[in-house]
């Protein structure tokens, strides 16, 4: 391992917990670059930790936001040049270095089918014994969930990741007018609940990239939508769709991706459930912060996103933002203790 000198905080947060991140892209799921770099490169070759995006260096904020969005309707081979700059050179040395950098004892993988498959996060993933990868499904595959038992027999599958947008689903079952859709869905819905299995969603919207990498096919791409994970499609007749079930659900990104302001009332509705969680991948840090404010005992995950955005700076942003809230010291540090680790000792 490199000897890094790590900040204060990432001490401190290690001297209360092994260090997990939960969400982490190590392939480009936009749909630009189609693998990881030279997988030969070793940590040590590594010397430099990896630049902040332009999103993250402002925050997420709204102005961003809005940019971004724009970016990707009228100069998407900026988009596309942006995110091949990043993912062409990512290689597991690269990987291991930023998770050291940034204190990550363990990463868990996400797949996207079909943009990124299983197997290309699983070859990822089995590179290094930091590292677990999820399952994902191809919703509109006929055959997707047809062996889902055994490829959980198979592989040691930390949980599931559906992407509502990308994968072109409404996660009420009812909602989908195609049957594959929604006998997928409630194979992965009964598997999860038999199995105790996370289920982690995308929530909030997603920027789309018109003119995606040729080898997805037109029929993968007619079905995305850019609003389909927002948290209110979550509810049905004004009811939490999964409020029968126990397995645990993890609303990524706040549940407020690409939105210009956290989506609290929903969020509210459904916080205290005891099976929901909450992950940090990708939003505004402020919002950790309004959020403890508003609602003390919601349930918050750490989790990175893409290599775009830096894994180091995304631990001490979550970090400050938890300071900054109004909550006692003590009970700070316990926020601290469970979003970096604890619930995902607890869940995984």
């Amino acid at each position: 391992m490199h000897e890094i000198d790590l900040d204060r905080r990432i001490k401190f947060i290690r001297s209360l917990t092994q260090t997990v991140d939960i969400h982490v892209h190590p392939l480009d799921v936009i749909g630009v670059c189609e693998h990881l770099g030279d997988e030969n490169t070793t940590e040590e070759l590594v010397s430099t930790p990896a630049s902040l995006g332009i999103s993250q260096k402002f925050n997420f904020n709204r102005l961003i936001n809005s940019l971004t969005k724009l970016s990707f309707s009228i100069a998407p081979s900026i988009v596309k040049s942006s995110i091949l700059e990043y993912y062409q050179s990512m290689n597991i040395g690269k990987i291991l270095y930023e998770m050291n950098y940034a204190g990550i004892d363990r990463s868990f993988f996400v797949p996207i089918e079909p943009y990124v498959t299983n197997n290309e996060t699983l070859k990822v993933s089995e590179l290094t014994s930091r590292a677990s990868s999820y399952a994902s499904f191809d919703i509109h595959n006929p055959d997707a969930t047809k062996n889902i038992n055994l490829l959980f027999l198979n592989h040691s599958f930390v949980g599931i990741k559906l992407h509502p947008n990308l994968q072109g689903f409404m996660p009420q079952i009812e909602k989908n007018n195609d049957e594959i859709v929604r006998n997928n869905l409630i194979n992965i819905y009964d598997f999860a609940e038999k199995r105790g299995i996370p289920l982690l969603f995308h929530t909030g919207k997603s920027y789309i990239l018109k003119n995606p990498r040729s080898n997805l096919s037109k029929s993968v791409l007619i079905h995305r939508s850019s609003n389909n994970g927002v948290l209110e499609n979550f509810f049905q007749h004004g009811e939490y769709i999964f409020r029968k079930f126990s397995f645990p659900v993890i609303f990524a990104h706040l549940g407020s991706y690409a939105l210009t302001k956290l989506d609290i009332k929903n969020i509210l509705k459904v916080a205290l459930n005891n099976n929901v969680f909450f992950d940090t991948a990708g939003i505004n840090p402020k919002w950790i912060t309004k959020l403890l404010n508003i609602e003390p005992k919601v349930k918050i995950l750490f989790g990175s996103d893409a290599y775009y955005y830096s894994q180091h700076h995304s631990v001490i942003s979550v970090f400050d933002a938890i300071q900054s809230s109004e909550l006692p010291k003590r009970y700070k540090i316990e926020v601290i203790r469970n979003t970096f680790g604890n619930y995902a000792k607890l869940i995984f």
